[in-house]
């Protein structure tokens, strides 16, 4: 008679903190005794999955630098010298025909490399997530088998991303160009050309305001993805649409807990922010480790390990069904805070 699975009892109230202590044991007996290989694995699949937000952050400080560094010189080159400036007139720089040439070039060249950069950067992020998650379950340090055995559910990740990405990057590039071309049309029109420009800057700052709360809801979006839909897609081996399907009764049915749990996830969010901050500011007196990609994550591991390992003891407490994680300490034994892995976990199944 084959031996039945049988399936964790889910408790009558999930605990947070028990997650929280659970995930310290786990990002540490994940790593110790030191396991190279592995610590290699994770830093590479680690540096994968944050390469979208790498582009997401560092595209709009270094997208403006590079219009700017573009920009200022040609510009600089058709003003009138001082000797001219009597003569110069606003309307018509603005309406020059190179202004306009240049303007366009830059813009359209900045969002070809902008969505050419995070076509690649997502797609590579999407492979690292399920990679990372993959090592982590499951205690192995391997790169090619799990990468084509979840392709499928890497793909429909990557797609959710690069479509949110593409939308939303598109919706502020285009109102940026829509306000040049008004700012250009103003500026014929209006008598007072330092209004127009006064005028141009600022409803450029409301959109901004206005596309934040957006901006802030895609994070949480995608936060949630991240933390619980792509577990039960790994699970279930399932698309993000169906694994939202599943989740969306677990969240109806733990509202007060996922709201406790993304307060301590935030928290914890700044507080390795800032240690990791400090770690970089005395690296950097000493050798450029942060500059070197994959290597400067290297230190990092075990943080990263436990703000993955957080939402998933999480996610097994709050439905048993999703107890995916390998047990490392032995029944009875207890670990770094009184966790014990003294269940086995569930089979990794495609759904039915």
């Amino acid at each position: 008679m084959s031996e039945q699975l049988t399936t964790p009892a889910t408790p009558a109230d999930p605990s947070v903190i028990e997650a929280f202590a659970g995930a310290i044991d786990r990002s540490f007996e994940s790593l110790f005794p030191l396991n190279l290989k592995r610590w290699s694995v994770f830093t590479v699949t680690i540096w994968l999955s944050g390469l979208a937000a790498l582009v997401v952050s560092a595209g709009g400080v270094f997208g403006a630098m590079g219009f700017f560094s573009g920009a200022i010189p040609e510009v600089a080159l058709m003003l009138p010298k001082l000797d001219e400036l009597d003569a110069f007139d606003p309307r018509e720089f603005f309406q020059s025909q190179e202004v306009s040439e240049m303007f366009w070039v830059l813009w359209g060249s900045l969002v070809t490399v902008t969505l050419l950069v995070g076509l690649i950067a997502f797609f590579a992020a999407a492979r690292g997530k399920m990679l990372f998650l993959h090592n982590l379950v499951s205690l192995e340090d391997k790169l090619e088998e799990p990468w084509d055995r979840f392709a499928k559910e890497s793909n429909s990740l990557f797609r959710l991303y690069y479509i949110i990405f593409f939308l939303f990057f598109m919706t502020a590039a285009g109102l940026f160009a829509f306000r040049w071309v008004q700012f250009v049309a103003n500026v014929s029109a209006e008598t007072s050309v330092q209004g127009v420009i006064t005028d141009y800057g600022l409803s450029l700052l409301g959109e901004a305001l206005a596309l934040f709360p957006i901006g802030l809801l895609i994070l949480c979006f995608f936060a949630i993805t991240n933390d619980f839909v792509v577990p039960i897609m790994y699970k279930r081996r399932v698309g993000w649409l169906r694994g939202w399907a599943f989740f969306m009764p677990i969240f109806r049915k733990w509202p007060g807990t996922f709201l406790f749990y993304f307060g301590v996830r935030i928290v914890c969010f700044f507080v390795i922010q800032f240690f990791i901050q400090s770690i970089y500011g005395m690296l950097w007196c000493v050798f450029c480790l942060p500059a070197i990609p994959v290597l400067n994550r290297a230190p990092f591991i075990p943080l990263d390990l436990f703000m993955r390992a957080f939402p998933l003891l999480l996610l097994e407490k709050m439905d048993g069904e999703y107890a995916i994680l390998q047990p490392i300490v032995k029944s009875g034994e207890s670990g770094f805070l009184s966790y014990t892995g003294d269940r086995q976990p569930n089979e990794i199944r495609p759904s039915q």
